[in-house]
């Protein structure tokens, strides 16, 4: 083993060094800036565009309303509302938000809870102004509880916690659809309804 050899071999193992040590240093840096914008870096969502399917268990996840009020999985649950997954810049989440009539729909929209990932987006869609109960999640919490960040979709949870139904709704009707599925699990389940009164569906 000569001396030339000797040198190269020290040199180049230091360099691997150095930019190890400068690799780690950096991913150090950018994941709490990830993380502080709300991107997603812990890869907790397991599953593809649809999501979850029916029959399986969601994950635990708290949110809020605009009001600061916490919106957990239990809650959802026993309500029967049904969570709207929404973007702001969705073309057809714009689409489905234009085709409700706060008037003939009015039922539907009362039990809808739309996920946003911002207050922003809430406003600039006008989830408020059309009296559509807004939940604000946390880094996505909501999305990856249900294993997706497809939008617009709409999920029904049983009072079980487990996917009653889902759909990718384009209109009031498929909204509607969820809302029909979810009263047949509370009478085929007895258990309480949801303590929040609401009006008989619009006749078709």
């Amino acid at each position: 083993m000569t001396l030339p050899w000797v040198i190269t071999f020290s040199v180049q193992t230091a360099l691997l060094l150095i930019v190890a040590a400068t690799l780690l240093g950096l991913m150090r840096r950018i994941t709490p800036l990830l993380e502080s914008s709300g991107a997603d870096v812990s890869g907790t969502m397991a599953r593809g565009p649809g999501g979850l399917e029916p029959g399986e268990t969601v994950g635990p996840f708290t949110a809020l309303d605009l009001s600061g009020n916490p919106v957990t999985l239990d809650g959802v649950r026993k309500s029967g509302d049904v969570l709207l997954l929404l973007r702001a810049a969705c073309g057809p989440c714009e689409h489905l938000l234009e085709s409700l009539d706060p008037a003939s729909d009015r039922e539907v929209m009362d039990r809808v809870l739309a996920v946003v990932s911002d207050p922003a987006e809430a406003e600039l869609m006008g989830l408020s102004a059309r009296g559509i109960r807004v939940v604000v999640q946390q880094k996505n919490a909501v999305f990856d509880a249900l294993a997706t960040r497809a939008t617009p979709f709409a999920f029904v949870i049983g009072r079980d916690g487990r996917i009653a139904g889902k759909r990718i709704p384009t209109s009031a009707d498929d909204l509607r659809a969820l809302l029909v599925l979810t009263r047949e699990r509370q009478h085929e389940n007895g258990g309480e309804r949801s303590s929040r009164p609401t009006e008989p569906a619009q006749a078709q």
